[in-house]
């Protein structure tokens, strides 16, 4: 028997090359071939929507409560916005992770996985944000650590902004590939993610994207303030072209404090949108203006002109292949497990603004209808067409 079929909806799923109207089955909570004949516990009729695997957000902040106001519930922020995979994004360090797991991973419904922080300290927020001196990078206790959780950390997170990194140069971004080096050759997953600010000073955009290796992921591509990928003409840098030819992987990651309309509009213009779209959600920016949710986020992008197969693609195969977790999110490939986005595009107008004053109207927004998780619902739309066998 099957635990849920959707049927009649538009189906994207970009590690497949899948995108048309089919039927979508979900057997012992994994993707599972269609047999008309077999029974089925819950139908879904998903006509008129777009059906595509659970979203990923590659870098939010759930370590509930051991990151101050960072910090949010994973499955408070993900289930209702068809996430059923998330990625912690260095909220803690060697010191910390234990208690993240225990808190959270353990607990939560949502998929998570994490990046963990070189910094011993992780991220802290102002007034006094972490000290990113390399010296105190403790590289034998990190690769301990993705030896002890090596399904769950993934990557190494490290921030580049000058209230951190002034002493220090492009130092922390070396010694973190370094040490994410000798990860991989200790036979575990990481790539490395990094928080883009400003540059400290005397130091040089192409140098600081140099430095980032196929799979790596660049977050904040938008921030507003201080150096930008953009050159003074609002075309993109060619180091920065250069980088995502090789591999590097531009992150939305929009925040309220770290993006812009105006850097938005230019790369729209320029065709340079995100490869991965993410939220960076907070206990003060779920469910607030300008941040909001996952779906009001790709709302945006829907109306500067990134088309929904490379949203989707985005927010599912795009991370899930950066993160190596193929086989667990970002696919609907027979025998993964059963996650599933469900959503629709309305004709509705409205404004998204920024911190800083800017704002664009929008026609088009994209909404939340159904969430599988492993083959249960944990999402529905009321007003959702289904049927109980």
């Amino acid at each position: 028997m099957y635990d849920i079929v959707v049927k009649n909806g538009r189906v994207i799923d970009p590690e497949n090359n899948i995108d048309d109207i089919r039927t979508v089955a979900i057997k012992d909570g994994l993707f599972a071939e269609y047999d008309s004949n077999e029974e089925v516990r819950k139908i879904i009729n998903a006509e008129g929507c777009i059906v595509t695997p659970g979203f990923v957000d590659a870098h939010n902040h759930v370590f509930y409560g051991g990151s101050g106001n960072l910090s949010t519930s994973a499955d408070i922020a993900c289930l209702p916005n068809c996430t059923t995979t998330v990625c912690d994004a260095g909220s803690t360090s060697t010191w910390s992770f234990d208690a993240f797991y225990k808190q959270d991973i353990t607990s939560s419904i949502t998929r998570i996985i994490a990046a963990l922080h070189p910094c011993l300290t992780a991220v802290n927020l102002p007034p006094k944000e972490e000290d990113q001196n390399p010296e105190f990078f403790n590289e034998e206790e990190i690769i301990r650590y993705f030896k002890k959780y090596p399904d769950v950390i993934r990557a190494l997170k490290v921030r580049m902004s000058k209230a951190m990194c002034q002493p220090y140069g492009l130092t922390p971004v070396y010694r973190t590939q370094e040490i994410a080096k000798h990860v991989r050759e200790a036979g575990y997953h990481c790539n490395v993610i990094c928080h883009y600010g400003n540059l400290p000073d005397g130091e040089k955009m192409e140098d600081f994207i140099n430095a980032f290796q196929p799979g790596d992921i660049i977050s904040h591509m938008y921030h507003p303030s201080g150096d930008s990928i953009f050159n003074p003409d609002g075309t993109v840098m060619d180091c920065v072209v250069k980088a995502r030819e090789r591999g590097v992987l531009f992150d939305s990651c929009r925040a309220r404090v770290n993006s812009s309309i105006a850097n938005l509009l230019k790369g729209a213009k320029n065709n340079f949108y995100p490869d991965i779209i993410s939220t960076d959600l907070g206990r003060h920016t779920l469910y607030w203006k300008p941040s909001y949710s996952m779906f009001w986020n790709l709302s945006i992008f829907l109306n500067i002109g990134m088309s929904i197969e490379d949203i989707v693609k985005a927010v599912t195969n795009t991370p899930a292949k950066a993160y190596g977790i193929l086989d667990k999110a970002g696919t609907m490939t027979i025998g993964c497990p059963g996650d599933v986005a469900i959503f629709k595009i309305i004709d509705s107008k409205k404004t998204f603004a920024d911190l800083r004053g800017d704002s664009i109207v929008g026609d088009r927004l994209i909404i939340p209808m159904a969430c599988i998780k492993d083959g249960d619902m944990f999402f529905q739309q009321i007003f959702m067409d289904d049927e109980l066998s």
